[in-house]
């Protein structure tokens, strides 16, 4: 099975805000095992008198993969 390599200069000090123009979109799932930079933004709230959690998941940055 042939593998592709790609390799993207990017600097997470300056790039987070144009993640569309800097990066490609990643086709498909996640490989099991990548190594990956998560973002995400959080909201608490109590419904019916429990503290409950929502996590909404923003973007994904695919690092590395096992080759």
């Amino acid at each position: 099975m042939a593998t592709t390599k790609m390799t993207t200069n990017f600097d997470f000090n300056t790039d987070l805000d144009g993640l569309k123009a800097k990066l490609p979109v990643w086709k498909g799932e996640v490989p099991i095992g990548a190594c990956c930079a998560v973002s995400y933004i959080s909201q608490s709230y109590t419904w019916n008198g429990s503290l409950r959690l929502k996590l909404y998941l923003q973007w994904v940055i695919v690092i590395g993969t096992r080759s």
